[in-house]
């Protein structure tokens, strides 16, 4: 059964010659998703704007990618809204015959670790 990728003109304002040559590139190299990544910058910035396209791109890069580049302040405020963060010092954690993977649940483990103490 093949595919067909379908790209319509009602989600976006990309002219129709923009729209066929993101069609031929998605049926060509699907894996590369350059046609949904242009629609969604494309409603994203009709959204919320260019700058949120450009910081949310980035921080996709930071996370996900091997990208070394230095974010912007926008950037950095978006990335401290949306991945979860947690204080602690290897100190007060890492002791020997720790999993890596409790760390994951360290809030959690701190605390019933700070109910046993007392």
């Amino acid at each position: 059964m093949q595919t067909q990728t379908v790209i319509s003109s009602s989600v976006t304002f990309l002219d129709r010659e923009r729209i066929e040559a993101l069609a031929s590139e998605t049926e060509r190299r699907p894996e590369a998703r350059e046609g949904p990544a242009v629609l969604a910058a494309e409603c994203t910035t009709l959204v919320h704007g260019a700058d949120t396209v450009q910081s949310v791109e980035a921080a996709s890069r930071i996370l996900f990618s091997a990208s070394d580049e230095v974010p912007t302040c926008e950037t950095i405020d978006l990335l401290a809204r949306e991945v979860p963060v947690t204080d602690y010092s290897c100190e007060q954690t890492w002791k020997p015959g720790i999993a890596l993977w409790a760390l994951w649940f360290a809030p959690d483990w701190l605390r019933a670790r700070a109910r046993r103490a007392n």
